[in-house]
């Protein structure tokens, strides 16, 4: 860990060779969970594949936030999280360039900073990759069950009384979409079958959630589930109105064809409305 403050820490991985590429990596991984979902195994650490190459690799773990943060918005997580995590990152290099990675919520984020930093011509970012990232929300699949009124209230209900929403919250939603996989599948082959269940590192990481600021919550419902400003361009930043079109930068979009919340489809298509060269 080579910085932090009040939303995150900033760690550096040195590779584990001579570095081969000058421009490093930083990786904006969701809150939702924690940092290490690019970094489970030796056998499938994807921040180990980088170092392998030469490439240096920055990756930010977010705060796991309580009560005290309820008044954190998105702004907030762009301002003293993504742009600040930009800044420490080629302050350490001495450097006037970086590539991104963002990953699901943490893929949004980057987009949106991406589209106030070239609006205000401050071009630090060379190429952005996304993984299974949502920028236009006008069909979010399975996730609609969990937009509705009538949720939207138990929401507002949970921020009242703790200040954020706890990650259990999250974890038991994500296991409701999927459910056969994650909750019926293993209780089928444990209970009844007498199969030990199977080791997931992947399943470890979705248990081991993480809570989500109250503010920033009812911020993420309004504004982007329900309304769909950024891919709209009715949305500001820091003051700033940003758009899709902003993003000028060369992108490469990963999307998972079975993903129950961030349909593929929806993440071509908010992507694909980007204006420089693209790959999905």
């Amino acid at each position: 860990v080579i910085y932090e403050n009040k939303l995150y820490q900033l760690i550096y991985y040195k590779p584990t060779q001579e570095i081969l590429h000058q421009i490093p990596i930083l990786i904006i991984p969701p809150w939702i969970n924690k940092f290490y979902i690019l970094d489970l195994r030796p056998e499938n650490s994807f921040v180990q594949f980088l170092l392998s190459k030469g490439i240096p690799v920055f990756l930010m773990s977010w705060v796991n936030p309580d009560g005290s943060h309820y008044e954190i918005s998105w702004d907030d997580y762009i301002k003293d999280g993504l742009l600040d995590a930009i800044d420490q990152t080629k302050k350490f290099y001495s450097i006037d360039f970086i590539n991104t990675i963002g990953y699901c919520i943490g893929g949004t984020l980057l987009a949106l900073g991406l589209s106030y930093l070239n609006a205000r011509n401050l071009e630090y970012i060379k190429s952005a990759s996304f993984f299974a990232t949502i920028t236009d929300f006008e069909d979010y699949g399975d996730m609609s069950i969990f937009i509705s009124d009538e949720y939207l209230k138990t929401i507002k209900g949970l921020i009242k009384n703790h200040g954020y929403l706890h990650g259990q919250f999250f974890y038991q939603m994500f296991s409701f979409l999927r459910s056969n996989d994650i909750t019926y599948g293993p209780a089928v082959k444990s209970y009844l079958m007498g199969k030990k269940p199977t080791r997931s590192d992947f399943l470890y990481w979705n248990s081991d959630s993480t809570n989500f600021p109250g503010k920033m919550s009812l911020e993420w419902v309004e504004k982007f589930y329900r309304n769909n400003h950024y891919s709209k361009g009715n949305l500001k930043v820091l003051g700033q109105k940003v758009n899709l079109e902003q993003i000028s930068q060369p992108i490469i979009a990963v999307g998972a064809l079975n993903d129950h919340i961030v349909p593929w489809k929806s993440s071509f298509n908010g992507l694909s409305k980007t204006s420089g060269e693209k790959v999905f």
